[in-house]
Order: structure tokens, then sequence, then C-alpha cells
């Protein structure tokens, strides 16, 4: 099975665009977290168990988490900056997203 997971993903997160920012209120010395889930494009069924990694603009993997069984999940980013989300599922094809992350509510 080769389910594609993008179009859900971003419009749950962005409305459709490529790219997002994660905002968060924490404590000064805690990042913003991203919360969100994850669904199948094709049938709208939240897919669990999805595993999502965040990487540095260095490659290097700063957090990660998997997504419960309604496709829910959270990560806390150790700060602002620029990052890359890294979403895998066993049966679908990886998934790579921009992440443009500002410490502090939307304005």
């Amino acid at each position: 099975m080769n389910l594609n997971y993008r179009a859900i993903f971003l419009t749950a997160l962005t409305g459709g665009l490529t790219t997002f920012t994660a905002f968060g209120q924490t404590s000064p010395s805690a990042g913003p977290v991203i919360r969100a889930v994850i669904a199948d494009s094709s049938s709208r069924q939240a897919l669990p168990y999805v595993t999502v990694g965040v990487l540095n603009d260095q490659d290097a993997p700063v957090a990660a988490a998997y997504s419960k069984e309604n496709g829910a999940f959270s990560i806390q980013l150790p700060g602002a900056g620029h990052f890359r989300l890294v979403i895998t599922s066993v049966g679908h094809r990886p998934l790579q997203l921009p992440l443009n992350a500002t410490q502090g509510a939307p304005a």
C-alpha cells in the first residue's frame, strides 16, 4: 500500500502551503510546540503510529514523536529557527517539509 498523506497533512497545518510557521508560547528555556494530525489524503482517515522527526539546518535530529491512534502528534522544538519535518510510516513514501519556527504567538 502506497498512500499519499501529504495533502491532508499540509492542509491541516497550513491550509495547503508547502511551508509553515510554528508558533508557541513556552517557558524561556523551551521552544515552540508543533501540534498536528496526520491523515490519509484519499480516505481522510487518521494515520496512527507515524514517525515524525525534526532536523535542524545541519541535518541533525533535534526532536521526534509518533502520532497517536487518532493521528495527532506534538513535538517541542529546542528553540526558534529553520528546521525540516521528516515524516515516515510503513507502507508510505517518506515526506520532508520545511519548517520556520518562531518564538511567541502569531501576529
